[in-house]
């Protein structure tokens, strides 16, 4: 089992052994210095802002996927912000009433109007794949600190759960199925 420990001093998390996680802002991201034990992630405005709004922000293509909060000029491993990417696509933010979108006669945002559709992604488990291969990507890193045994990182057992969308599942009331 791998330790995981929050520093807010940059001096003290510098004299750690191991693998490293820093999510900074970009501007003190690139400041730090290039470690092989260092995974770098940018952070977004977006993640740190405190009103309900659907956010601006720039797509990018990583490993053939398109991920929103694209942060340019990094020597980041990841040229977006993963937790900014992870709360904007389980929330469903652009589905929320005060997003503004374009909605139909029953007050549902219009698919065309969702960044999920507009990248004709909405049919993949996004996050799940985005999520994978950071992991990865974490088990590359952890597998260039050889000396270090320390570190093991493990793969995880994964279970499926079956759910249903009660509206889709309401369509059928009194037809026979519920």
């Amino acid at each position: 089992q791998t330790p995981v420990r929050l520093y807010f001093s940059v001096e003290e998390w510098k004299q750690i052994d191991g693998i490293k996680i820093a999510y900074l802002p970009i501007s003190k991201l690139n400041q730090l210095d290039q470690e092989i034990t260092c995974l770098k992630i940018p952070q977004h405005d977006f993640i740190l802002e405190k009103q309900i709004r659907v956010p601006e922000f720039e797509t990018t293509k990583w490993n053939g996927i398109h991920a929103p909060f694209a942060i340019g000029n990094s020597d980041s491993y990841l040229p977006f912000d993963f937790f900014s990417v992870g709360f904007f696509l389980l929330s469903k933010i652009e589905e929320w009433p005060e997003s503004g979108l374009e909605t139909d006669q029953f007050g549902r945002v219009l698919a065309s109007e969702l960044w999920i559709c507009k990248t004709k992604q909405e049919q993949l488990p996004l996050f799940d794949i985005l999520s994978e291969r950071i992991y990865l990507l974490l088990n590359q890193q952890t597998n260039k600190l050889k000396s270090n045994s320390r570190l093991n990182l493990k793969a995880t057992s994964r279970t499926i759960n079956i759910c249903y969308d009660i509206d889709v599942a309401y369509q059928f009331s009194g037809k026979g199925l519920l």
